[in-house]
């Protein structure tokens, strides 16, 4: 070999490692963040008992709510009374069911009185920590006679019932 041979000179073609593209990075990011967007908004759903038929977390604010305010009125609490809260949850899902063949509180007997209010479920998704005043400022002015027997001094039990469609929660007292 001599010395005037002319070098040669050879192309390597690139390595590509993967993800190391400047789009591949963005592609990766964005696919981490929707993967993490969903998760969230799945925990979220689940969480917020949007999916179910039945909250137990309403009737135990209603209870504790409907006790301050007697309190604050200087009368006793009232107590849940296991017959009252079933019939209650019967009347909630026959509302459910159909609201315009609703007929149960014409078969209510004298000593007790029920009520009926409709409150949506992204209202009480929605509401996270505060969900109590809105709830009840919603009760108050939906109907003024449903919160009258918050403040009946013969009130003593109180039976609340909780049923729900894919909108809607459907909320019975019946009192007594």
């Amino acid at each position: 070999m001599s010395d005037h041979t002319p070098a040669s000179h050879h192309h390597q073609k690139k390595l590509h490692v993967l993800g190391v593209s400047r789009k591949k990075k963005y592609l990766k990011v964005l696919i981490i963040i929707l993967c993490a967007v969903v998760a969230a908004l799945a925990w979220f759903t689940l969480s917020s008992g949007i999916l179910t038929d039945e909250n137990p977390e309403i009737p135990r604010h209603m209870i504790a709510w409907i006790n301050t305010e007697r309190a604050a009125s200087s009368l006793p609490p009232v107590i849940i009374s296991e017959t009252l809260a079933h019939e209650a949850l019967l009347a909630s899902q026959e509302i459910r069911v159909s609201r315009t063949s609703y007929t149960s509180w014409q078969k209510t007997p004298a000593d007790q009185e029920t009520n009926v209010f409709i409150y949506p479920k992204l209202s009480w998704a929605m509401s996270g920590i505060g969900l109590e005043p809105m709830l009840f400022d919603a009760w108050r002015t939906s109907d003024s006679g449903s919160v009258s027997p918050v403040l009946d001094k013969d009130a003593r039990d109180v039976g609340i019932g909780v049923s729900s469609d894919g909108y809607n929660y459907y909320i019975v007292t019946k009192w007594q």
